[in-house]
């Protein structure tokens, strides 16, 4: 009896590590997983491509023009002469004292007179315009300031007739420039129009001047006219000029060409019992 439960015994002992075995290496249940693999693929991509095309530009071209301008230039003219010359006015004049009248007369009193004579040598018309400036000093007083070597004031105060003491100097010898700051000034503006080749005279007076009393200068200048002169003159300028020319343009191409690629596959196995418990 012993024996046999001892035989049983091994009995189920090698069932149940038959059973084990199976469960732990047999495989027997079916279960999915995924791989990747290699296959090959069309692939579409883009390439620059180089042509030829014909491009319209324009471009700055140089050319000779003639051009039509305006410059202003003076008028020629000549100064034929210049010279005084003298008028005279009816002045009357009184010396009263204490209400007594010691003289009362009308006496001439003269004048200097600027004269300018100018001829137009131009082709054209003109205003010429001609400014007068006159000096003037008593001549007592251009004696007294050191105008004149020859004045003596003790002779001038004794003579019986100051004026024609005076008179009798030599006046060509005044030294204008230690009297001009005290001199009075006259300013005279004339105008004249002279036609092409005409000839005419500009005067100015000055009435305040009078010549047997005072000392007395004059000068003149003339602004000149002007004329618009036409003129031409060759210039250089630019034009648009098409032109053509050609260039090399770039275009899209598609094109295609064969990769590797990868892709997800599924597939199947079978496990053991244990290894599907233990991952699954």
């Amino acid at each position: 009896m012993k024996k046999l439960l001892i035989r049983v015994g091994i009995g189920v002992g090698v069932v149940i590590a038959s059973i084990a075995l199976v469960v732990c290496f047999v495989p027997l249940k079916e279960v999915a997983y995924t791989v990747t693999v290699d296959y090959e693929g069309t692939e579409t991509y883009y390439e620059d491509e180089p042509y030829e095309d014909t491009e319209t530009y324009f471009e700055d071209e140089p050319y000779e023009d003639t051009e039509t301008y305006y410059e202003t230039e003076p008028l020629t003219y000549e100064v034929v002469k210049s010279y005084t010359d003298t008028d005279s006015h009816e002045e009357r004049r009184r010396i009263v004292i204490g209400g007594v009248v010691f003289q009362d007369e009308v006496v001439e009193v003269f004048y200097p007179i600027g004269c300018v004579t100018l001829q137009n040598t131009d082709s054209v018309y003109g205003a010429f315009g001609v400014q007068f400036t006159f000096y003037a000093l008593d001549k007592s007083d251009a004696g007294i300031l050191g105008g004149l070597p020859d004045f003596k004031f003790e002779d001038y105060l004794a003579a019986e007739d100051p004026d024609l003491y005076l008179d009798k100097l030599d006046w060509d010898k005044l030294d204008w420039d230690k009297i001009m700051i005290f001199c009075e000034e006259y300013n005279r503006q004339e105008n004249i129009t002279l036609q092409p080749g005409e000839t005419g005279t500009v005067t100015a007076s000055v009435q305040d001047i009078e010549i047997d009393k005072m000392a007395w200068k004059w000068k003149y200048t003339i602004a000149e006219p002007t004329k618009t002169v036409e003129k031409q003159r060759t210039v250089t300028k630019y034009r648009q000029v098409e032109k053509q020319r050609t260039v090399t343009n770039y275009r899209q191409v598609e094109k295609e060409r064969t990769v590797m690629k990868q892709r997800p596959e599924t597939r199947y196995k079978k496990v053991s019992l244990l290894e599907y418990l233990l991952h699954y």
